[in-house]
């Protein structure tokens, strides 16, 4: 589960994914002001027990890559709205 967690982090194509965007993201910039990436690399702010979110997906399968993209595609189009504020019910 930590693997799959660092994973979802590091991963770049979460943004573009997302159903509703949290935040938008801080991005870095090299020399020449010329922008390298954003931070964090999937642009959701870690927070406390994120963890928690992952746990259930542990129970379908015990492949981690079949998990990590299961639990990625469900976050996108879900758990995002648990960390965005919207009038939107």
């Amino acid at each position: 589960m930590e693997a799959c967690v660092l994973l979802f982090f590091r991963d770049r194509q979460v943004y573009d994914m997302l159903a509703a965007k949290p935040n938008a993201p801080m991005v870095a910039y090299g020399p020449g002001d010329k922008p390298i990436g954003i931070f964090p690399a999937c642009s959701v702010m870690p927070v406390q027990h994120f963890s928690s979110y992952f746990a259930p997906f542990c129970y379908i399968s015990d492949q981690k890559e079949e998990i990590y993209f299961i639990f990625r595609a469900f976050y996108c189009k879900y758990f995002c709205h648990l960390q965005t504020l919207s009038s939107h019910p």
